[in-house]
């Protein structure tokens, strides 16, 4: 994330598709005509992994691909979900499949579908004052969202107080992707925010979602295998334990990069 920055003075887009025109973007028709197919923050990081070779598979001028996710079906209730098949462009499909092991935890247990697919790590999406980060540019409090361009300046909060990337195991639910059903994929992004973790499902009023919590529909909340917690990357690239009892205000202001609160220092 650093080295991205070191180049271009801004960390990475939570997710973006190379043409800015937003009436351009490939819509998904179900559900709601959403964007689908970005590419999300950890297709635009490989060159600076050692993983350029697989950076040079991506076309970026077509859609994001995905093998298979489950999703919600326009003609049921949004609980009752489906598998849905390949989604995007297949010409991206290669690189899609093969997510170096750096994405990977290794504290982590596999899902019947191969581990290349997926990632366990998602950008910090903001506090999720409203939905959905991938999708409404400029929405955002956090690191990343739809073309964000965040950089070290805009971390008032100062970097050692924000979060920037939190676990999310491949087979944690994510929006409209039940448990065990690979819910992260590599670096395609649609309308459940693959690759960004929320401390709050939005609504009126918020449910929160600290770490670990209980499988709710719709959370974009952090898990891991870890007992009592999950591990997270600060904007200053040190890495601290968060306790599944940590304080939700203080957890919650770590999540907004400028939101100028006090005495909410969540420490290691």
């Amino acid at each position: 994330m650093h080295n991205y920055h070191d180049t271009f003075n801004t960390f990475p887009p939570g997710n973006m598709f190379n043409l800015q025109d937003p009436t351009n973007w490939p819509r998904d028709t179900s559900p709601n005509n959403q964007i689908m197919g970005s590419f999300g923050w950890s297709a635009y990081i490989l060159p600076y992994l050692d993983a350029s070779p697989l950076y040079n598979l991506i076309d970026f001028s077509l859609p994001a691909y995905v093998e298979e996710i489950e999703d919600y079906n326009s003609t049921t209730i949004p609980q009752a979900v489906s598998l849905r098949g390949q989604l995007g462009n297949v010409a991206n499909k290669e690189a899609a499949d093969n997510a170096p092991s750096a994405f990977h935890c290794p504290s982590n247990h596999s899902t019947t579908y191969p581990i290349t697919r997926f990632k366990d790590y998602s950008m910090n999406g903001g506090t999720a004052s409203g939905c959905c980060t991938e999708r409404n540019q400029r929405s955002s409090d956090g690191i990343g969202y739809i073309n964000s361009k965040v950089g070290i300046r805009d971390i008032t909060d100062g970097a050692s107080n924000t979060f920037m990337l939190l676990e999310k195991p491949h087979w944690a639910p994510q929006s409209w992707c039940n448990i065990e059903h690979g819910c992260n994929p590599f670096f395609f992004v649609h309308h459940q925010s693959q690759g960004y973790v929320c401390p709050q499902v939005p609504g009126s009023p918020p449910r929160p979602t600290p770490p670990n919590d209980a499988f709710i529909f719709n959370t974009r909340g952090a898990y891991s295998e870890h007992p009592g917690g999950v591990q997270a990357a600060m904007a200053d690239g040190s890495v601290r334990f968060i306790s599944e009892n940590v304080d939700f205000e203080s957890y919650k202001a770590t999540f907004s990069r400028a939101g100028g609160e006090v005495d909410t220092v969540i420490r290691d």
